[in-house]
């Protein structure tokens, strides 16, 4: 089953995807794509002490060679990110189709996959043109990971909203 948490940063999609988790599975597997910054603190150590397996892949989401009971997948802002832009900041093509088909690709490796991503075109500010093609593609995976999960939620200051699906917590 695929799960889709999409909202404003800030929302709570983090907290809400491993009680959602927890709630399915005693096989919990975290699934970080933030590359760490030494300067600031990573949640692995809490989220190992809530028995979750943390695991770190920054791009290749379908490459990840590991099966279970539920996956958290945090986040598609940054998987998205990661793909898109080269080391010079250049944009790739075809990037949308490599994070769709990766999470999806995922998805068949455990029971349950709950994927975050943002709302991120909602403001209608003018952005320079990497910013706009970012927007832009990952506007487009969350389109099309929206058409194939099983689940969305939308959350608004904590608050989960079903807008595709049944809800999986009362």
């Amino acid at each position: 089953m695929l799960v889709l948490l999409t909202g404003a940063s800030g929302a709570g999609k983090s907290t809400y995807a491993c009680k959602l988790a927890k709630s399915a599975s005693k096989s919990l597997t975290f699934i970080s794509t933030e590359i760490p910054q030494p300067e600031i603190k990573s949640d692995a150590e809490l989220l190992r002490r809530e028995g979750f397996t943390v695991v770190e892949r920054f791009v290749d989401i379908g490459g990840l060679n590991i099966t279970g009971g539920v996956a958290v997948l945090d986040c598609l802002c940054n998987l998205t990110a990661n793909e898109l832009f080269d080391e010079g900041g250049n944009t790739r093509d075809g990037v949308a189709n490599i994070v769709v088909n990766g999470v999806e690709a995922l998805s068949k490796r455990f029971e349950l996959l709950i994927v975050i991503t943002n709302e991120v075109a909602s403001d209608g500010a003018l952005y320079p043109d990497g910013t706009r093609a970012y927007i832009k593609t990952l506007c487009a995976i969350n389109r099309e990971l929206a058409v194939r999960a099983d689940v969305v939620y939308e959350l608004c200051v904590s608050i989960p909203t079903v807008i595709k699906g049944k809800a999986l917590l009362k």
